[in-house]
């Protein structure tokens, strides 16, 4: 039986785009974090959360704006304001 985990929040289609920009893959970032490219793939399209610790290195290891992942979240959080 198959289980599909549903998405926790929209894809972060820029930093899909910063990494395609500067040739990084999943599997490069999954180095930098320690972890598997299947959860780089989950956390990038919204199947699960990049802890601060993980953005925060992706920040200082490709020179990337905060708002790369901001953008992506705060659609959910605009049927609250």
């Amino acid at each position: 039986m198959e289980t599909y985990k549903r998405s926790i929040h929209k894809p972060y289609n820029g930093l899909k785009g910063a990494l395609r920009a500067r040739n990084l893959t999943y599997a490069n970032v999954a180095k930098l974090l320690d972890i598997s490219e299947t959860a780089v793939g989950h956390k990038i399209n919204g199947k699960s959360d990049f802890y601060i610790s993980e953005v925060e290195k992706m920040l200082n290891a490709y020179n990337l704006k905060l708002d790369i992942f901001l953008k992506a979240k705060s659609c959910e959080f605009d049927n609250i304001i």
